[in-house]
């Protein structure tokens, strides 16, 4: 997934590469930029941390300056993007002499065209189509037909009424799990609250969830884990 490229101490201005952050050693989900903040961070970071080491998470730092010159506001769908016989599946990195590719709609990126071939209920990850097209905030954004880029849009990443895929960390999660492009804007990743959140029952559940990973139940404004469902 995309982790931001700062301290995650609340209050800390230090970001980017100049500041020389270093990732937790547990997860490499989180920055710090010295021992002194990673330690007053860790009474809220160690569920985090706990939980992101066991489900062995690879991360990928970014900044947003690096993902604005890559890709600007305003560039999806990309235009240049056509039927080019050397084009390879922007996630798998499948080629065209492996599999057909397919164009998303939200964003024109070569995709495997193999979406006919999922069998229902299996819930596997090897369809890249399907897998755009149902967990990234970029397609949300086209479907529910918002104006402007995606990732400058305050409904695609904040919540909206607290219910299944429009719960906030659902949102989250859709934002900034390596099947996007590219991921939302820094501000919508509020510093300490990554893209995991705790059970509706915490502090007496100390049970955190990742959706995509987790099995989660929401109810009204509150999302519960297994076993407090």
């Amino acid at each position: 997934m995309y982790v931001p490229r700062r301290c995650e101490y609340e209050g800390c201005d230090k970001r980017g590469y100049g500041d020389k952050l270093k990732s937790c050693s547990r997860c490499n989900c989180s920055f710090y930029c010295g021992k002194e903040h990673q330690a007053a961070d860790w009474g809220r970071h160690k569920l985090d941390c706990k939980f992101l080491s066991k489900l062995s998470i690879e991360s990928k730092a970014f900044t947003i300056e690096e993902e604005l010159e890559k890709h600007p506001v305003g560039c999806f769908p990309i235009s240049s993007s056509t039927n080019d016989v050397n084009d390879k599946c922007f996630i798998c990195h499948s080629k065209t002499s492996e599999v057909n590719i397919t164009y998303t709609k939200c964003c024109n990126m070569p995709v495997c065209d193999n979406s006919h071939e999922y069998v229902p209920c299996s819930y596997s990850r090897d369809f890249c189509e399907r897998n755009h097209n149902m967990y990234t905030a970029c397609n949300r954004h086209d479907e529910e037909e918002h104006d402007g880029d995606w990732r400058n849009c305050t409904k695609c990443n904040s919540v909206l009424d607290g219910c299944n895929y429009n719960h906030t960390p659902v949102r989250r999660f859709q934002s900034t799990n390596r099947i996007p492009v590219t991921p939302c804007f820094e501000r919508f990743i509020p510093q300490g609250s990554m893209i995991i959140f705790p059970c509706g029952n915490y502090p007496t559940c100390k049970n955190r969830m990742l959706p995509g990973h987790s099995s989660v139940s929401y109810h009204v404004d509150k999302a519960f884990c297994d076993k407090c469902s």
